[in-house]
């Protein structure tokens, strides 16, 4: 049986030009035999 594994995650960026940038993401595992069968990253600036 597949199962997923969900990581949230926020970021914050501070450039050389001390401008910030910033996101949120989830990366979502596809699971299956106690190993990794898959991978999707998914971003989104802030």
């Amino acid at each position: 049986m597949m199962q997923s594994l969900w990581f949230f995650g926020s970021y914050l960026t501070i450039l050389a030009d001390r401008t910030t940038t910033g996101g949120h993401g989830v990366t979502i595992l596809g699971i299956q035999a106690d190993q990794v069968e898959w991978a999707r990253l998914y971003m989104e600036p802030v």
